[in-house]
């Protein structure tokens, strides 16, 4: 008995070597290259697929990757991004097997590239794609990403988050090919440091998922792709801080960041009570405001199919403005003087989910999901007290007004892509669904009272009503494209749209009884109760050609359209619109670093339910909005001219953009006064609108890129039509605004950002008579960082205003001066930061308003000067 133990132990021992063994001669190996190169290509994702199973594997620094697995056939997807992604159907029927070579063909194969050399690689550019090594520019320790990209020819950054490159608006930012924070680009620019990048690839494609191959429309838009360097991935990054001043001033944030190859996770949170001032934002806010905000973005690739990515941002303000006007009322009759003061008190929040699946089937069909809520209200107090002042009719209108809103809007959205490859890939379909559902709440609380002198005769008028408004929204819309390749540098598009969505608006208006503290009645008259409907239908069949030195297209398109408005107590309206007309886009390339292109086509633009029905302006009663149902859909056609050009050499830049717009049936709003000095605007169609800009955009870098030097200008004509009390004219406005900027670094030593710009702005009307505006203003800013002995670090923030031509009172000189002190510690891991800010005490914000009818001067009020400690701990 005991051999017989010893023999079937023996026995299993043996088979479970003899399969172990078995399994684990079977091996998969090969190397991943990139076609173009031949340079390996680390981090390719390996999707292997069984009858029974599936694994994933990458390749390495080498591109080589290996895999064990059990004996059959078995599908193989190899994917990175920025490559057309390949398949491989393989049979195991040996103990080893090795595929070999395999080449991924880069999105921009067939274009040609510089890459542009000096010690080391700066630059790749082709016509798809600009890619820039952030190794290449110095930037200071614990810099965030919005001074590195201010260091990238072509590249601009504005304080509200906006980036452009050559002109044309970045629309959203991936981090290693993922999506980041959707499209709130503000986000990123402050979660980021720009220490973590190693490459930014601005990627122009015909539309935010074309690195797959899809093609959801005929226009183009532009990507900023960051790469995130290996030595930081799997690693905390970011920092806390915290302060305190004087004026009970304070701030707190926390920003805490991992990226890995399979998972990003980013967290951002900030409270403070000084508009949100801080090293990452140049815009300062009027009124006086807290802020709070919270934010969560992550991204994980469960498997080479499916990735997942969440991002949750809220937001909350509240805060205090007050702010007077001085309005001269001009080209009227009859014309006058008003002036008002006002305080409004602001709460708001917004909140937005937004969570995408995609799934990679294989390198023939993309499927993409996402669900989006929107969520965001607010609660206004307003008190106003005015005067209007017509002295040749010797009519005054003067009196006060005291309004609360109330509001809340919530949105739910959900989109899904589908995409196939046909025929070898020779084609491309793709299908989009969307859906939408919203509903928003208004309530209203306004008592308004004012008195009508005339001469020796004068009487008061009282408004005392409340107003809820419930208004309800749905849609739906498919978009269906196929793109098919002809020839190698010829493809046809056929493209379909279809959307239907419906509107609903409950406007009523109830009059306190001032005889029955507590009671309402209906005010019949001011109800605006109304039903919409909105049908579209929109084909376009275009021609595309590419090639190393040429790209265009024409398209024709043939669009659809019925809008049907059902009031309550008005018949019903309906607009149908049936138009056809053409799109031409040609790009000739001189290089892949210099280009022409030139773009012609129409802009059907869609009138809205408002401006068909009289509305009730309830936070002015002395404004009256009527509406026009025989107003027609307005056409806009647009011609661009584009030059640019990159030295390959230098990375000096350049760029210049010649947009002509011509807008038939312009919606405009006739103005007259009635006898009780109220404003009557009526929307009406008039022809010959014109629009010429010029924009060029020069710059250069200078010694080893420490020095940049921007020279920008703009030039800005319109010609419009205007109508004023049934009298037809027209207004003509130029605009000039030359901009400099100088950034030198010098990394540990100094940091040197300055820039100056000027806006003269030239207005004239003429309605029988000819009026005159002329406003200039100069923005001049200095930002000095030096780096003393010890660890010390001192600097200086200085702004200067310059305004003329406004009202007496409202021209003024402000001189704006922050300064800071910090002392680093723990090698350079915290800083202790002294800082003030608005020394002089100047801070001031005036703007004018100039229309047909009036020109307006503002004072807002903005936050003053303040001094704050605080303490920053970077996460490295």
């Amino acid at each position: 008995m005991r051999r017989i133990i010893v023999l079937v132990t023996l026995l299993t021992l043996i088979s479970q070597v003899a399969a172990a063994q078995e399994k684990a001669n079977y091996i998969l190996k090969g190397i991943v290259l990139d076609s173009n190169t031949q340079k390996p290509i680390q981090g390719a994702l390996i999707g292997i697929r069984t009858s029974k199973s599936s694994i994933t594997t990458s390749s390495d620094k080498s591109g080589a990757f290996t895999a064990i697995l059990d004996l059959g056939e078995m599908t193989i997807s190899i994917s990175q991004y920025g490559y057309h992604n390949k398949t491989l159907s393989v049979n195991i029927n040996d103990s080893s097997i090795n595929l070999g070579t395999i080449l991924l063909k880069s999105l921009s194969f067939d274009l040609n590239e510089y890459t542009v050399k000096g010690k080391s690689t700066v630059a790749r550019i082709s016509k798809d794609t600009m890619e820039f090594k952030s190794i290449s520019f110095e930037v200071k320790e614990n810099a965030q990403l919005k001074e590195l990209l201010e260091k990238i020819p072509g590249l601009e950054v504005f304080s509200d988050g906006t980036i452009t490159y050559n002109g044309q608006k970045i629309e959203k930012i991936l981090l290693d090919g993922q999506d980041y924070f959707g499209t709130n680009i503000f986000l990123a620019l402050r979660s980021i440091s720009a220490e973590l990048i190693d490459k930014l690839q601005i990627i122009t494609t015909d539309n935010v998922t074309a690195g797959l191959g899809l093609i959801n429309g005929l226009e183009k838009t532009k990507i900023l792709n960051l790469t995130i360097k290996d030595s930081q991935k799997n690693k905390n990054t970011g920092n806390v801080q915290a302060g305190y001043g004087t004026s009970n001033s304070y701030l707190g944030n926390l920003i805490l960041n991992q990226f890995g190859k399979k998972k990003q996770l980013s967290f951002l949170t900030n409270i403070d009570n000084i508009n949100n001032i801080q090293d990452s934002k140049t815009k300062i806010l009027t009124g006086v405001n807290k802020t709070k905000e919270a934010a969560v973005n992550t991204s994980y690739i469960l498997n080479p199919l499916n990735t997942i990515s969440v991002n949750i941002i809220y937001s909350s303000v509240s805060g205090i403005n007050n702010n007077k006007t001085n309005r001269e009322y001009i080209n009227m009759n009859p014309t006058g003087i008003s002036s008002q003061s006002s305080e409004s008190k602001t709460n708001s929040y917004r909140l937005s989910i937004d969570i995408k699946h995609t799934l990679n089937s294989d390198s023939l069909y993309h499927i993409s999901q996402r669900f989006q809520i929107r969520n965001n209200g607010k609660n206004i107090e307003n008190i106003s007290s005015y005067t209007n002042s017509f002295p040749s009719d010797e009519l005054k209108v003067s009196g006060t007004s005291h309004n609360n809103l109330k509001s809340n809007n919530t949105t739910y959205s959900y989109l899904t892509d589908f995409l196939r490859k046909l025929n070898n890939s020779k084609g491309i379909f793709t299908q989009s669904i969307s859906a939408q559902i919203g509903n928003s709440r208004d309530f209203f609380d306004y008592l308004s009272i004012y008195n009508h002198k005339s001469g020796d005769s004068s009487f008061i008028t009282t408004i005392n009503n409340i107003n809820p408004i419930k208004n309800k929204n749905a849609g739906i819309s498919a978009i269906s494209t196929i793109n098919y390749k002809i020839t190698k540098i010829f493809s046809l598009t056929g493209f379909y749209s279809v959307s239907y969505s419906r509107a609903s608006n409950n406007n009523r208006v109830f009059d306190k009884d001032s005889n029955n503290i507590g009671q309402i009645k209906p005010v019949d008259s001011l109800d605006n109760i109304w039903k919409y409907t909105f049908r579209q239908n929109f084909i376009s069949l275009g021609l595309n050609t590419k090639s190393k030195i040429f790209e265009g297209s024409i398209y024709l398109n043939w669009l659809i359209r019925n809008q049907v408005i059902l009031p309550i107590t008005t018949t019903p309206l309906s607009i149908n619109w049936n138009f056809l007309y053409p799109r031409i886009d040609l790009t000739y390339y001189l290089n892949p670093s210099t280009s022409i292109a030139h773009s012609f086509y129409y802009e059907p633009i869609t009138i809205s339910p408002s401006q068909l029905l009289t509305t009730q302006n309830f936070q002015n009663p002395l404004i009256i909005q009527t509406g026009n149902p025989d107003l027609r859909n307005p056409i806009k056609r647009t011609f661009v001219l584009r030059f640019s050009r990159l030295d390959t050499k230098t990375l000096s830049n350049f760029i210049t953009i010649l947009l002509w717009a011509n807008t038939n049936k312009k919606i405009i709003n006739n103005v007259i006064f009635d006898s009780l000095g109220r404003q009557v605007l009526t929307p009406i169609n008039l022809d010959h609108s014109r629009m010429l800009s010029w924009g060029t955009t020069w710059s250069k870098p200078f010694f080893k890129r420490r020095l940049v030097i921007n020279l920008n200008n703009n030039v800005l004509y319109a010609n419009d039509p205007v109508s004023v009390s049934g009298i037809l004219g027209t207004s003509e406005s130029l605009s000039i605004t030359p901009r400099v900027s100088i950034n030198y670094t010098k990394k540990e030593l100094i940091d040197i950002q300055s820039s100056f710009s000027a806006n003269r702005t030239y207005s004239t009307y003429n309605i029988g008579k000819i009026t005159k505006n002329e406003v200039s203003s100069f923005n001049m800013n200095l930002d000095v960082t030096g780096y003393l002995p010890l660890g010390f670090i001192a600097g200086v923030k200085y702004n200067k205003v310059v305004t003329s031509g406004l009202s007496a009172g409202y021209n003024r000189s402000v001189d704006l001066l922050n300064v800071f002190l910090s002392k680093r510690l723990l090698k350079n891991k915290m800083e202790i930061k002294a800082q003030g800010f608005d020394i002089l005490n100047n801070n001031n914000s005036f703007s004018r308003t100039f229309t047909p009818t009036y020109f307006e001067d503002t004072q807002n009020t903005v936050l003053q000067r303040f001094f704050m400690g605080s303490i920053i701990y970077y996460i490295k």
